[in-house]
C-alpha cells in the first residue's frame, strides 16, 4: 500500500511510531519516507 497513507494516519492519531523497513534499497526508501513525512508537515 501507498506509505502517504500510513503517514498521514500516524500523524493524524499523533502516535509514537518506529518504522523498520526490510526493503533491499534501504537507504533511499528511508529518505523517501522521511521526504513524505516532511510534505505532511511534520518537522524533525
Amino acid at each position: 500500500p501507498p506509505f502517504e497513507r500510513l503517514a498521514r494516519e500516524v500523524l493524524k492519531r499523533k502516535v509514537n511510531i518506529t518504522l523498520i523497513s526490510e526493503s533491499p534499497t534501504l537507504e533511499q526508501d528511508s529518505l523517501e519516507m522521511k521526504r513524505i513525512f516532511e510534505k505532511l508537515g511534520y518537522e524533525f
